[in-house]
């Protein structure tokens, strides 16, 4: 599997590849090279009330759609080309931001990750966030993964991380799905915790299926 690291100071700064980012929330870890490890996605989609947002199969369209209007900006071109969709929750102070992404593998169609935070730390200027008619616990990824959950019981759940370091952990995982007369598909995925303090302050999980 593809080995992807770039020198940032003291960390090494792990390149999402094929992956949806942003430089605001671009993960940090120590002196490790990041490996995918063979094995599903641990996270294919989230929830917003009743409205399931899966990757790689929901569009951008479809959510606002389902969870009205906002802007799609779009940055980069090519390989660096990424279109963002950003919606808060309806808490009156402190929200939840949900930031849908689509890469030139999505097409600036498909919802290929997420990421989600609270408060102003990870917040874009640039990236206007409509308001949800749910609250915080209306934006369920998977019972248990949550910001506020404790680091010693994601990593019970999810087991060994592929990097953990800077109170970043990454775990990246990749599988054949089979193969055509032509095509061999292989899905690859990434799920990204920030740990402050020993909670969960920030994730994101991103997933792609090339041929």
């Amino acid at each position: 599997m593809r080995r992807l690291i770039a020198l940032t100071g003291s960390c090494l700064a792990i390149l999402h590849g094929p992956f949806p980012s942003s430089a605001d929330a671009q993960p940090l870890f120590g002196n490790e090279i990041v490996h995918f490890a063979q094995g599903p996605a641990l996270v294919n989609s989230v929830a917003v009330g009743s409205f399931r947002i899966r990757l790689g199969q929901t569009t951008l369209a479809q959510v606002m759609s389902a969870l009205g209007p906002s802007k799609v900006v779009e940055t980069g071109d090519a390989g660096d080309y990424l279109a963002r969709l950003c919606y808060q929750s309806a808490d009156p102070s402190n929200p939840t931001y949900l930031v849908l992404e689509s890469n030139e593998m999505g097409g600036s169609e498909y919802v290929m990750g997420f990421q989600i935070s609270r408060g102003d730390a990870r917040r874009d200027a640039d990236l206007p966030c409509a308001a949800l008619q749910v609250g915080a616990k209306g934006i369920v990824v998977t019972p248990g993964l949550e910001l506020g959950a404790r680091q010693r019981r994601l990593l019970a759940r999810f087991g060994p991380a592929q990097a953990d370091s800077c109170g970043f952990v990454r775990y990246a995982h990749g599988r054949g799905l089979g193969r055509t007369e032509a095509d061999e598909w292989t899905e690859l995925s990434v799920l990204d915790l920030e740990f402050r303090a020993d909670t969960l302050v920030w994730l994101g999980a991103w997933k792609v299926i090339s041929r």
